[in-house]
């Protein structure tokens, strides 16, 4: 049985996106160690679920989806 990491999260738009990673450009030259996150994966997450089944996952996205 195969597991992913899951998490119920918010997309953002994409205006919103380019925007905070140019604020994410600006911060990375002030401090080293942060592995920061591609625009293209930045969401709000709403709830952590961790390590499930696809089966679970599935579950979880048709009850949210509803």
């Amino acid at each position: 049985m195969e597991m992913i990491r899951s998490f119920a999260a918010i997309e953002l738009p994409e205006s919103l996106k380019t925007e905070i990673s140019h604020h994410i450009s600006a911060c990375r030259n002030i401090q080293e160690g942060i592995k920061w996150v591609k625009p293209k994966n930045l969401h709000i997450t709403l709830k952590f679920i961790g390590e499930c089944s696809t089966i679970v996952t599935e579950s979880v996205k048709e009850a949210l989806n509803a």
